[in-house]
């Protein structure tokens, strides 16, 4: 027989399951569904103490007279743990099955009125997916590595012409400062420093194809140690990084061709966009970005702008489209 404190806490379940604001529930009702669910009787006195109980302990639950009461202290609200149904579904970095498990965690915090039916996730791992089941695992000890302020190492992998997952480096194992992890376009990477001596301090590896990450003994080598990084600003770096290549950080001026492209301008850089007129009226953005994300940017939505600089990237474009011409005659 189920004492006083498992009463209360029976109580706090089907409130927790069955009520919220739009879906009340009364003393009789509680009693019903704790013998249906928990094969447990009660007197309609005892589910008015536990809810008194429930509320002196802390806990909110909303009373009307006549109409019942409902949980209302849920951890997050109906339309939160939406968005993070969407952004886990969406995400390339976790497998089908992961994606599944996690949204249905996530909408037990919601009653059983308000969780979505989410029938895509039944195919969710037909959709283009990462199939690393260690992406969590390594995502956890990449941030053991960080706090420690210890290198890791690990194995990295790349596809073969067969679409097979092949190691790189000869299964040599790689070793690297790491910084941050970034989420990117529904994947994470590791921002980190490779080589010390290297001109191009800054590194990122696709988390999903690391394997085998353990932290080593050695200290990581601090960003701010190299030249030009002094006062590195992660924000600043994401902003300037549309895509997690790391390459060079240049000024670049864009015209507006077509109107409609303002919205990949203002979806991609946002107020870091400067936006102007030039003396013949044309549209102008300046904005400073990655040059290798930038290029592929332009291939994306090159239609509706045109690069005015720097020259550099306006050949590279030149020479791109001029071999792809070649290719389709």
């Amino acid at each position: 027989m189920i004492d006083k404190k498992g009463t209360i806490l029976l109580v706090l379940k089907v409130l927790e399951k069955y009520s919220d604001e739009n879906h009340m529930l009364t003393h009789q009702q509680i009693i019903d569904l704790m013998q249906s669910d928990y094969g447990v009787s009660v007197e309609r006195k005892s589910i008015g103490n536990s809810i008194d109980i429930l509320i002196e302990l802390g806990y909110d639950i909303t009373k009307a007279k006549k109409m019942g009461c409902y949980y209302s202290g849920r951890l997050f609200d109906a339309s939160e743990i939406r968005f993070l149904d969407d952004a886990i579904f969406s995400s390339k970095s976790i497998s089908g099955k992961y994606a599944k498990n996690i949204t249905k965690r996530l909408n037990e915090h919601l009653s059983i009125y308000q969780q979505r039916d989410y029938d895509y996730l039944v195919n969710s791992n037909a959709i283009a997916r990462s199939d690393n089941v260690q992406l969590f695992l390594n995502i956890d000890i990449i941030n053991e590595a960080i706090k420690k302020g210890k290198k890791v190492s690990f194995y990295y992998y790349t596809y073969n012409e067969k679409g097979e997952l092949i190691p790189r480096k000869g299964n040599n194992k790689y070793t690297v400062s790491p910084y941050y992890l970034i989420n990117s376009q529904g994947r994470y990477y590791l921002l980190c420093n490779s080589y010390a001596s290297s001109k191009k301090p800054i590194s990122t590896y696709r988390v999903d194809l690391i394997k085998e990450v353990s932290v080593t003994e050695d200290d990581l080598i601090p960003l701010h140690s190299f030249i030009g990084l002094e006062n590195f600003n992660i924000a600043q770096y994401i902003n300037e990084h549309i895509y997690p290549f790391g390459g060079e950080v240049v000024n670049a001026s864009i015209e507006i061709v077509k109107p409609a492209a303002m919205q990949y301008i203002m979806d991609w850089f946002g107020d870091k966009a400067f936006v102007r007129k030039d003396e013949n009226g044309n549209t102008i953005v300046n904005i400073r970005c990655d040059e290798d994300a930038l290029f592929y940017w332009l291939l994306q939505y090159g239609e509706g702008v045109r690069l005015l600089s720097p020259q550099k990237l306006k050949d590279k474009l030149k020479t791109h489209y001029e071999e792809q011409i070649k290719r389709y005659k």
